[in-house]
């Protein structure tokens, strides 16, 4: 008896694990963005060394963010506007109660690492999320 529930238990816990990624992503930073005074989208070196590496989690069922330094404010609302797919990219996003940013999860890419664009207040982020 005692075993049979440990099997069971084991097959619940092994299969819920398995479909972790169907309802959030995970992701990665690895390079950061701004726009110059002349409306050209380059580099921010300084935040690059300092976010690279860093982790956010996206929910795919209510486009919630959170992260340690992602978003940087506590968020109000957030929302799915395309839900992603094998032709498409998930798209979702979450606003404060002084900003709005947008998240773009290149689903349909057939790597294991989904490339990612987010855009929060000034900078524009780039990475990988699984």
């Amino acid at each position: 008896m005692h075993k049979t529930i440990v099997m069971m238990l084991l097959a619940v816990v092994s299969s819920s694990a398995a479909t972790a990624g169907q309802y959030s992503y995970s992701c990665a930073v690895e390079n950061v963005y701004l726009v110059d005074d002349k409306g050209r989208i380059r580099e921010n070196a300084n935040l690059t060394g300092i976010m690279r590496g860093e982790r956010f989690s996206v929910d795919r069922v209510t486009g919630k963010v959170t992260g340690d330094r992602i978003p940087a404010l506590p968020l109000v609302k957030s929302s799915v506007l395309a839900p992603g797919g094998k032709a498409n990219s998930f798209k979702s996003y979450f606003q404060g109660y002084n900003f709005v940013s947008y998240v773009e999860v290149y689903e349909y890419k057939d790597d294991e690492g989904k490339p990612f664009v987010l855009h929060d207040g000034d900078s524009i982020f780039s990475g990988f999320c699984e």
